[in-house]
């Protein structure tokens, strides 16, 4: 499979668009076909080498943490997803991401496509989303609460939007 592969940490000219082994899935994760995949701030630190003491990363790697695409293999044990479906996947940074033609997507991490979204828009949704999620479920909203967002209009703050609504809280 093609895949762009960063070979040292650097600037842009790091990354070589090169043939890499075929993923297969161990127990708990799937393969997909990746349609497409996002581009985060944090992996311009990860590939710039920021953040290599954190997440470090065999080279050369495959950045990427999120993707949408179709379930191609299923590892042992996945349940409630199939070969075929059309699924979002938020990756681990272990330098086998989603800038590849396949990628393998923990099953924690996965989720099913909505028929009324395309795969570039399912592109741009796990890393925002869960951040979003995560920051209102730190703060324990309740119902009616009202909470300033700032950064609303920014990606994680609309999502973050979106849940407050969803919770029965109002986003001020």
């Amino acid at each position: 499979m093609k895949a762009v592969r960063l070979q040292d940490y650097g600037d842009v000219n790091q990354f070589r668009l090169e043939d890499a082994p075929e993923p297969t899935p161990k127990a708990g994760e799937v393969v997909i076909e990746v349609a497409a995949s996002g581009l985060n701030p944090v992996d311009l630190y990860i590939r710039q080498g920021y953040m290599k003491q954190y997440t470090p990363m065999d080279l050369p790697a495959i950045q990427g943490i999120d993707a949408a695409g179709t379930i191609t293999a299923l590892g042992e044990g996945v349940t409630g997803f199939a070969v075929g479906d059309r699924v979002v996947g938020h990756l681990p940074i272990n330098g086998a991401g989603a800038h590849a033609e396949k990628a393998i997507v923990p099953v924690a991490g996965l989720a099913r496509l909505p028929a009324n979204l395309s795969f570039e828009a399912g592109a741009t949704l796990p890393l925002v989303g869960l951040t979003g999620r995560d920051a209102v479920d730190a703060l324990g909203v309740t119902p009616g609460q009202r909470v300033l967002v700032a950064g609303a209009l920014g990606a994680v703050g609309r999502a973050a939007v979106q849940y407050l609504k969803e919770l029965g809280a109002v986003a001020v």
